[in-house]
């Protein structure tokens, strides 16, 4: 009985199947047209998206730009003071202090060379533009010679001439007044586009928040100058001008506030609005 079973197992286990019922589970003959693994269909589906995304942000990009050069102003910010968009111009201060708002020197000239290089540029570059605009035909399309009726406009900037600035006291010849303990600062009125000055033009325009002297500074000027032009000297285009500490005393710091005075300025020291502050301490 035993020899029986075993030749039926031996029989079950030989019958053939078909083909189909045999191959069912094998692994399928790898299709040559494929390249990394997409048909040339699908590679040609991936490409046809690909270059319709790509057209789509380029166009986007370009539109962007597009808006943005139609919208420019060339010549300027397309928000100026004028508009109502930004108020009155901050002051600042030359020679930078090596730290913070502290101009500190002493009688070696090697403490206050680095104050003497950083006025030096800025008459330099005063004194260049000066020459090239005299020299010149084509600066004088950039630049111009602007007084109480002729501001700068979209095509010309105001011209501020060095020769103005020079002086027998603060100049290179005597180290800005720092070889003698009197050093020289040049104050100057930030840039802001659009803004232009209003000036006092009588005593009775002085604001009330001035101080007493420099009010009856004002005042004591001869009438014939004027108290508009005299003012308005200080303020068109990008002005500067010196201030020399003649009485400065060795050994005791001073804290300096300078402030510009016009009808549309209104200085903030708090707020660094039309005006500027810094320390100065002299060491023999």
């Amino acid at each position: 009985m035993a020899d029986e079973a075993d030749e039926t197992e031996k029989e079950r286990k030989s019958v053939n199947f078909p083909d189909h019922r045999r191959n069912s589970h094998s692994e399928p003959e790898p299709d040559q047209s494929k390249c990394l693994g997409k048909t040339r269909s699908g590679w040609m589906q991936v490409s046809c998206f690909f270059f319709v995304y790509y057209v789509c942000v380029m166009s986007f990009f370009l539109g962007m730009l597009s808006i943005y050069f139609n919208n420019e102003d060339r010549f300027g910010p397309k928000y100026q003071s004028g508009d109502g968009f930004l108020g009155t111009p901050g002051m600042n201060f030359r020679p930078r202090a090596k730290e913070g708002t502290l101009i500190y020197f002493t009688s070696d000239r090697s403490s206050y060379k680095s104050y003497i290089h950083s006025l030096q540029l800025i008459m330099d570059e005063y004194l260049q533009s000066e020459e090239s605009f005299l020299e010149s035909n084509d600066s004088a399309s950039f630049w111009k010679e602007c007084s109480p009726d002729s501001y700068a406009d979209s095509s010309r900037g105001c011209m501020v001439f060095g020769s103005n600035l020079t002086s027998t006291d603060c100049g290179q010849q005597n180290d800005y007044g720092f070889r003698e303990g009197r050093p020289c600062v040049l104050l100057r009125l930030n840039k802001v586009y659009g803004w232009k000055p209003d000036p006092y033009k009588s005593e009775d325009e002085l604001d009330s928040d001035m101080s007493q002297n420099l009010a009856r500074k004002i005042k004591s000027w001869p009438s014939s100058t004027g108290v508009g032009d005299l003012i308005w000297v200080e303020c068109y285009g990008r002005p500067a001008i010196w201030v020399k500490f003649s009485n400065l005393e060795p050994y005791i710091g001073v804290f300096v506030i300078c402030r510009a005075w016009a009808k549309n300025v209104s200085p903030d020291v708090h707020n660094s609005v039309g005006s500027v502050s810094f320390e100065l301490l002299y060491e023999p």
